[in-house]
């Protein structure tokens, strides 16, 4: 068993690569969500509205919360991964994304829609700078197209 002082950084080229591979595939699971869901939400609107009972243009607020609070967040993506690090953030943003994405399914009407899609936009908006983050500290040196 390795103990605690011991590198965890993989030793050969191989071993990085193979890192890499894990990292991308995991980075790339946890960031299709993200616009996957702003595409099925486009297409569910006129549903919501008519489930609802709200009218298109409050409806739309459901797309339009989710993007805003997903786009505000995205500068404090840096402080955020400088802090407290790119896996801890990664995690933590899917986690609220999550957390979001079941509220929204509990919701009950048009604006306890709307908040808790903001609530996922803001977990949303840092899951992609953290994934780069990720992926760019896993490849091996020297895997950029140049």
């Amino acid at each position: 068993m390795p103990s605690l002082t011991e590198n965890p950084l993989p030793s050969t080229d191989k071993d990085r690569s193979r890192r890499a591979t894990v990292v991308a595939l995991t980075v790339v699971a946890g960031t299709v969500l993200i616009p996957l869901d702003i595409t099925v939400v486009a297409v569910a609107l006129t549903r919501l509205a008519q489930e609802t009972g709200a009218s298109l243009p409050v409806i739309q607020w459901v797309s339009t919360g989710y993007t805003l609070a997903l786009a505000t967040v995205i500068p404090a993506a840096a402080w955020a991964i400088g802090r407290h690090g790119a896996r801890t953030v990664f995690l933590a943003a899917l986690g609220v994304f999550t957390l979001g994405s079941v509220l929204v399914a509990c919701s009950w009407d048009a604006p306890s829609m709307i908040a808790f899609r903001v609530v996922q936009g803001l977990g949303g908006g840092f899951v992609m700078p953290a994934a780069m983050t990720l992926a760019l500290r896993a490849a091996p040196a020297g895997s950029a197209a140049g």
